[in-house]
């Protein structure tokens, strides 16, 4: 094992050991002792030590289904190539997920369910097709590749929109105007003083 992949999961096992996992499936296939040492933090100190060995198998394979579902194939072939194994082909279906319906891309295991798309940080309440924020925030990622641009935070930990299959997709023409949706009859012409605040509220 090369020292890149024992920094790997090293860091990894750290990260796990600081999350609560208990409401996400597969965790109880995890040996009850080594989710023991994930539960109460000793993990963390013996994971520095031994990272390597092959008694938290389990909870990485864990973790990595979880970090990479939903993620496309060629994706994970670069995940691979940039941890050390390249030249690896992935075959498999894509684990299904609904499209967000700010940037369009497969992230959401439910919709209308609150849950957060990881790609443009757009909460899903459930807002009507057409409503202003919404428009807006799709706007927004169109041009920044975020709908909240103005939060730096979230750019930092945002997932690479090339990580998803996408399900719908949406265009800006800022000359016109006109956001629409190819394929169907949704479009939208914004007013100037619209358009133009959400330009300005990025460079405030």
């Amino acid at each position: 094992m090369n020292q890149k992949s024992v920094v790997w999961r090293a860091e990894k096992l750290w990260e796990m050991a600081s999350s609560d996992w208990s409401e996400v499936e597969g965790w109880y296939d995890i040996p009850g002792s080594i989710r023991q040492e994930l539960d109460d933090g000793t993990c963390q100190e013996l994971s520095i030590k031994d990272p390597e060995h092959e008694r938290f198998d389990s909870s990485l394979l864990f973790s990595l289904r979880y970090d990479y579902f939903g993620a496309v194939n060629n994706f994970l072939e670069k995940r691979l190539t940039e941890t050390g194994y390249p030249n690896q082909i992935v075959t498999g279906e894509v684990e299904p997920l609904h499209p967000c319906p700010c940037c369009g891309l497969c992230t959401l295991e439910e919709l209308s369910d609150w849950e957060i798309c990881t790609v443009c940080w757009w909460m899903d309440d459930g807002q009507a097709h057409h409503s202003e924020t919404l428009v807006d925030c799709r706007i927004k990622f169109l041009i920044y590749g975020i709908s909240k641009p103005e939060r730096t935070d979230l750019i930092e930990v945002q997932e690479p929109a090339e990580k998803f299959n996408i399900g719908r997709q949406f265009n800006y023409d800022p000359a016109n105007r006109i956001i629409s949706e190819p394929g169907t009859d949704w479009w939208i012409k914004i007013k100037i003083k619209r358009a133009r605040r959400l330009c300005q509220n990025m460079q405030d």
